[in-house]
């Protein structure tokens, strides 16, 4: 497994790309499934969000995510941006191809997260796809918040986040990736 174990260290210390033997591990559900979403899910939590569906579907139900990471797309279809949705957050931009992680998006990311600690709502807009940018929103963010993200077909998956998800996150990233530049 070359490239594995030292793709971390503090941070992200290369691009990675995910291994075409790994996309049915990735794509298994890592925490709760509900079909549909329910505000009592999410009270006193941070909610940290990833996809464009489970955006919208927060919003529907009057949670405004404190972290969101949108590519503008569902289901690879285009959309139009939110933008009365995202009204209040602060909007950061990265770029990320599909079945990617890029250093760029992951430390666009941090600061995101960063910026969320200090109690601003933000948004991340990703040019390219966002779905394996739920590995650093699971790896970076704040423990007790809830991570939320859309399993096509089944509804929305919850990881709350604690230690041992955190761990289990990096884990998976190690072993489903590789350094790009190696």
């Amino acid at each position: 497994m070359k490239g594995t174990k030292r793709v971390l260290q503090g941070d992200l210390i290369c691009d990675l790309k995910l291994k075409q033997d790994a996309r049915l591990v990735i794509s298994r559900p890592k925490g709760l499934v509900v079909r549909k979403l329910s505000r009592d899910l999410f009270e006193e939590k941070l909610v940290l969000a990833v996809g464009d569906a489970v955006f919208k579907n927060l919003i529907e139900i009057g949670i405004k995510p404190n972290l969101c990471v949108l590519d503008l797309k569902v289901q690879r279809q285009r959309i139009e941006e939110p933008k009365e949705a995202l009204k209040g957050y602060t909007i950061l931009r990265t770029k990320n191809p599909p079945g990617w992680i890029t250093m760029e998006a992951w430390l666009t990311i941090k600061k995101a997260i960063n910026a969320m600690n200090t109690g601003q709502k933000v948004a991340v807009l990703v040019e390219g796809e966002e779905d394996l940018l739920g590995f650093p929103v699971a790896i970076i963010g704040p423990l007790d918040s809830l991570f939320v993200y859309g399993q096509p077909g089944e509804g929305a998956v919850i990881v709350h986040l604690t230690k041992q998800e955190k761990a289990r996150a990096i884990r998976i990233l190690e072993e489903s990736f590789e350094c790009a530049n190696d």
